[in-house]
């Protein structure tokens, strides 16, 4: 039951966001965005007609799946 509702939250068009709303709650510029989709790379989106637009849970689906939190700076830049 758990996953119908999600599955009707992420088909539910007052759930998505604009690439532009979507790039402010990533914290990343649009064209980003963009230059992801066409790489087939990011978030997975819904493309009506000319606009895109992302469900909000696969936003969050995306961060919980490729964040990488980190203890210190120094554990970050051993990455670089």
């Amino acid at each position: 039951m758990e996953n119908h509702n999600k599955e009707m939250e992420i088909y539910d068009p007052k759930n998505w966001l604009s690439t532009g709303q979507a790039a402010s709650f990533l914290k990343l510029a649009p064209g980003t965005l963009q230059n992801w989709r066409s790489q087939g790379k990011g978030p997975y989106f819904i493309k009506r007609g000319n606009n895109v637009y992302y469900p909000k849970e696969t936003l969050s689906s995306y961060l919980r799946k490729n964040a990488k939190l980190y203890h210190s700076t120094a554990q970050w830049r051993e990455e670089l």
